[in-house]
């Protein structure tokens, strides 16, 4: 069972953003619909699906309002008020992670073969899927907890809008942060801590954090033979350019770092 997040509560009287409705599609999901294939094809695949789903969609929703597509197509039986209950979380964390409380969005879309669920002994229904949002380029975990027993219902329905591990994210990282991160204050380690620091014969590399925001430091070691006959310009073009062939080197892009370079 995954963790709940962020609650939404019919009986709490928890809510994270009104203009939250549905919008759904008139078919049940099939077994190929939610088989696994292999990660990469299956990636690009879906981006192009999205393509089509943003274009048809573009203009289908008002400012301050995010609406899943195709809950019918993919899990038919989930009842309005859970529906209601996963708009309004999702909401609150686009509104959260574009740092704006006007936004424009239509195309949130279930993502093919993510979608999972189950019904336990004490009628207690719980599933998720993931939502991908091309046109703000952003994709989460949704999660949910009901009952149909309504004895079961004391404290409502329980949702959740959790951020994506980045080999799961359809279009790139984009410093997602979900209700855990943020009410912690916390925010994901960068990757690039796990390398750092980092030295060759020709630079070193270490992490700033002194502004609050992560920066690089990278000194540059220049020796005689790399001064001699005015070749000082180019031997700092050369290792600079070999600090940034490193950062690649990690699969990581150069141009998310501020680089403080100091000459030696």
């Amino acid at each position: 069972m995954k963790k709940a997040i962020a609650i939404s509560s019919l009986l709490l009287g928890v809510v994270f953003l009104s203009g939250c409705g549905q919008q759904s599609a008139s078919q049940s999901p099939s077994n190929a619909q939610l088989s696994q294939a292999s990660e990469e094809p299956r990636m690009q695949n879906e981006e192009a699906r999205l393509s089509a789903l943003a274009s048809d969609n573009a203009d289908s929703e008002s400012t301050k309002e995010i609406h899943i597509n195709a809950y019918d197509t993919y899990i038919p039986n989930l009842p309005a008020f859970v529906r209601d209950a996963l708009n309004q979380s999702l909401c609150a964390n686009v509104k959260t992670n574009l740092k704006s409380s006007n936004f424009n969005v239509g195309d949130a879309n279930i993502r093919d073969g993510s979608v999972e669920f189950e019904f336990d002994e004490i009628k207690t229904h719980s599933g998720s899927f993931i939502v991908d949002i091309q046109s703000i380029r952003q994709s989460y975990e949704m999660s949910y907890k009901w009952s149909q027993d309504k004895n079961k219902n004391i404290l409502g329905v329980y949702t959740a809008t959790k951020c994506l591990p980045s080999n799961k994210l359809l279009f790139g990282d984009f410093d997602c942060k979900d209700y855990l991160t943020d009410s912690a204050n916390e925010t994901k380690p960068n990757p690039i801590l796990d390398y750092l620091p980092y030295s060759t014969f020709n630079y070193s590399i270490k992490a700033n954090n002194d502004s609050g925001k992560l920066e690089l430091d990278a000194d540059i070691f220049l020796y005689s033979a790399d001064t001699r006959d005015g070749g000082r310009d180019e031997s700092i073009k050369k290792y600079k350019s070999e600090v940034i062939d490193w950062i690649k080197s990690k699969e990581l892009n150069p141009d998310d770092y501020s680089i403080n370079y100091n000459i030696n």
